[in-house]
């Protein structure tokens, strides 16, 4: 019946010849199966049967099938012209009378398809086409994802994905086994905002990231998008988007009766202006995504997917070990699934969260790659935005096995508490660093310290003072996040460590993880400076407990009973727990907590005392907001207890040490300094040192006045500069901002 004339096309599925039918002398398109694909013969079989019940002058009318030595067959009417796809690519963006006409024809020949239980599932430009390019003939084509919307879906098991990412209803991305014509009517929203605006409502950089928000974000609307300021579009659009299918217009017959009320009520005149506020605040997320290998579709987001299950990724052990971290886990229907870090704080301490989860997954599921992004989102979308964009892409360049990938945003939010290495694509995060060594680096190097002398010589001073007085004494230095309060801690131990000052110095670093955690603060401190490694066997940490304080308490004339009350005491802190079968003292003391208080304090005091002896004990307390009560308490006590000691404590917090903590070490004697920012000149000292003496004045003080003092927003805008990134603005430092 059919003779072939030329080969018109070549797909994922077989070919497309133009034919003559024989027994009409018409022209046919005919597409013919190709071996060896998996999942076409189910496919094809199933765009047959759908053509061959449809017969409605928007839809591509089925001519005939049937089976050849080749393979199955369908012939259809042969169609000149081009698809919406293609009109797009050539003026970006129709008209709204143009787009509505349109989608009016599409709605009509989907309504048609709904009333008799299909439902198409890959509604998208490339699949709606212009005849002889005319836009008052449209057809919808390639019906072979159709399927009987009371048939049980492909989607019940994890990994299976059908259809196009960025216009896929959530309940078809989620894999509800009963799909309806609503989530047709999803996609037609989709294309109409496509027309009108030149992309999709939920366009993203990859597949992840269109996934996710099609899941988690709000629909846009059109005057936040470019596109046309119209109440009636707007909220027709809105509700077709709805992330619930029972809230959208039934099917294509409903959409087509509300798309001919628009078009009859008349076209709305173009906005008079693009700008808009949009609807929500946006902020800067911090985002965990995990998933398996090969998990990553590297398919362009507007690409139809049929893909096989696989296994997802087991979150069970992930959930209850983030708990503590504060994260927001969702599942992503390709197995994978995200953690998101936000809301009110400073975005330093959400980074440092999400950069211990993700550590945390790398180890509880090796088999995964792991990747962590910083990036702006609306607030109250969490799992959108920016971070899964960056963090997809940092995924699929990932290996299983391999450290976690972090993208520039958070490592320059990271600092110096982790160890950090740049990587091929974006960074490398080994592991949180248990003590500050380093400051950080600006263009590859250590930066010039400036604006600073006046305040490391009041702490030097002190510190002078205590030795020589041997008396204990403490310095408070309060400034919010950023202002270089780790930066002078830096130069302090640096110029400690080039004097002749002969003093030992322990440091405890409080974190948003632990804070507020018993001795959280505290107990690392001590197992560092007794030499215990994380990770030790509990007979090898006991060890090196007692032969550390066996060495310091003897030589201040503690008895072997005394030295061994003091270990004992000590391990109670520091979570290095004896054996107390033979421990009176210690099995009383464990029996009730006022006794085991007072035993575990005044072992502290013996056990500083006794290093003061020894040597002047200089105990940094780093992020000390982030402190637990008893740390305070015990560090307090040794302040009063230590007289004639040479204890010296520099404790560094922001301001809200003053909410938490009160007057902090204030009833020992302490001096508080209130950190300021850089002066005017210490700042272009420090731009002009890192970007070299031939960059211009307008550069130097348009960053001066823009970081207005602030250290951290200056290294990350000289930073900027250097990249070439002129006048934009880090998202490092409007990440600190929002704090």
């Amino acid at each position: 019946r059919f003779f072939i004339e030329s080969l018109a096309g070549s797909g994922g599925m077989g070919h497309v010849y133009r034919a003559r039918d024989e027994s009409t002398g018409g022209t046919v398109a005919l597409k013919v199966l190709r071996d060896g694909v998996d999942g076409a013969s189910e496919r094809f079989a199933r765009e047959i049967s759908a053509l061959a019940a449809l017969s409605h002058v928007n839809v591509v009318r089925h001519v005939a099938h049937g089976e050849t030595s080749a393979g199955p067959y369908l012939a259809m009417e042969w169609l000149d012209g081009h698809d919406l796809s293609t009109e797009l690519k050539l003026r970006r963006a129709l008209t709204v009378e143009q787009t509505l006409t349109v989608a009016r024809q599409i709605a009509a020949g989907l309504g048609h398809a709904h009333a008799r239980g299909l439902v198409h599932r890959d509604v998208k430009p490339s699949n709606v086409f212009f005849v002889d390019g005319d836009r008052e003939r449209v057809k919808v084509i390639d019906f072979g994802l159709a399927r009987d919307g009371d048939a049980k879906s492909e989607t019940t098991k994890t990994g299976i994905i059908v259809g196009t990412p960025g216009y896929m209803a959530p309940e078809q991305i989620r894999t509800t086994d009963k799909l309806t014509a609503a989530a047709d009517v999803f996609a037609i929203a989709c294309v109409i905002f496509k027309c009108l605006t030149g992309k999709g409502p939920f366009q993203a950089d990859n597949v992840v990231g269109t996934l996710a928000r099609v899941l988690f974000e709000p629909p846009p609307r059109l005057s936040e998008s470019g596109g046309p300021a119209s109440l009636a579009l707007d909220s027709l659009l809105e509700e077709m988007l709805s992330k619930d299918a029972s809230q959208r217009p039934r099917d294509g017959a409903a959409v087509e009766a509300r798309l001919h009320a628009l078009m009859t009520a008349g076209v709305p005149p173009p906005p008079r202006s693009a700008s808009s506020l949009g609807r929500g605040e946006r902020r800067i997320i911090s985002l965990v995504l995990a998933g398996a290998h090969g998990q990553i579709p590297t398919v362009d987001p507007e690409e139809t997917l049929v893909r096989a299950p696989h296994d997802a990724l087991d979150t069970s052990a992930a959930r209850a070990a983030l708990a503590p971290y504060g994260g927001e886990l969702a599942p992503l229907p390709d197995g994978s699934f995200v953690v998101a870090f936000g809301g009110e704080g400073a975005a330093t301490d959400h980074a440092a969260r999400a950069a211990h989860c993700a550590l945390l997954l790398h180890s509880l599921l090796p088999s995964a790659r792991v990747a962590l992004a910083t990036g702006r989102a609306e607030v109250g979308q969490r799992l959108v935005g920016e971070a899964i964009d960056r963090a997809a892409n940092l995924l699929r360049e990932a290996q299983t096995g391999a450290h976690v990938s972090i993208d520039d945003v958070t490592a320059g939010l990271l600092g110096a508490r982790f160890e950090v290495v740049r990587a091929d694509i974006g960074f490398s995060l080994r592991r949180p660093l248990a003590a500050p060594l380093a400051a950080r680096t600006l263009l590859g190097k250590v930066s010039a310290c400036v604006g600073r002398e006046r305040d490391i010589g009041r702490v030097l001073g002190a510190l002078d003072a205590c030795i020589e007085e041997a008396e204990p004494s403490a310095i408070v230095i309060t400034a919010p996040a950023g202002t270089g309060k780790s930066r002078l801690r830096h130069e302090v131990l640096r110029a400690i460590e080039t004097s002749e000052r002969d003093v030992q110095v322990w440091i405890a670093r409080g974190d948003p993880i632990g804070a507020g955690s018993a001795f959280g603060f505290i107990g690392p401190a001590l197992r560092r400076a007794v030499g215990i490694s994380e990770g030790e066997s509990l007979p090898l940490r006991r060890q090196r407990l007692r032969s550390r304080v066996a060495e310091t308490a003897r030589k201040k004339g503690f008895d072997d009973v005394e030295f061994a009350r003091i270990a004992e005491f000590v391990g109670e802190i520091t979570d290095v727990p004896f054996d107390d079968t033979e421990r009176v003292q210690l099995r009383t003391a464990r029996r009730d907590p006022a006794v085991m208080g007072d035993q575990t304090r005044r072992a502290f005091v013996d056990l500083l005392r006794a290093e003061c002896a020894t040597r002047p004990l200089v105990l940094i307390l780093e992020d000390a907001h982030w402190s637990d009560a008893p740390s305070i308490a015990y560090v307090d006590y040794a302040l009063r207890a230590l007289a004639g000691s040479p204890f010296f404590v520099l404790a560094l917090a922001r301001p809200e040490i003053d909410e938490t903590f009160p007057n902090l070490f204030g009833d020992r004697g302490a001096t508080t300094i209130r950190l300021a920012g850089l002066s005017r000149r210490a700042s272009e000292q420090l731009v002009r040192t890192a970007l070299g003496s031939e960059v211009s004045s307008l550069v130097v003080a348009r960053v001066v006045e823009r970081a207005a003092g602030n250290a951290f927003y200056l290294e990350e805008l000289v930073r900027a500069v250097a990249e070439g990134k002129g006048d934009e603005l880090p998202d490092t430092v409007l990440a600190m901002a929002q704090g």
